[in-house]
């Protein structure tokens, strides 16, 4: 499940391409797990986006939990052992 994070998404053109303004609840950015001191956070058009008149209900914000299997970038030895079990190959 998805943990969705409250905010507002406006997309602003300029000359120089499209740049994305993001409004987000401090306390909920700071209720996630914090790797390093980085929270990732992903920002995703919805699938029925271009029906939708507003910019910030065509986008969902949520955290990005994606963790690799494996470890990254892989070892020396752990490239050279198991390189044909190793997802990262």
């Amino acid at each position: 499940m998805k943990n969705y994070i409250k905010g507002n998404f406006k997309v602003v053109t300029t000359k120089y391409g499209d740049m994305y303004n993001l409004s987000l609840n401090l306390e909920e950015i700071n209720a996630l797990p914090a790797e390093k001191g980085y929270v990732k956070i992903t920002v995703a058009k919805k699938k029925d986006a271009d029906s939708i008149e507003e910019d910030w209900k065509k986008y969902s914000i949520f955290e990005n939990d994606y963790q690799p299997k494996g470890k990254f970038p892989p070892s020396k030895e752990q490239s050279q052992s198991d390189m044909w079990s190793n997802p990262w190959f």
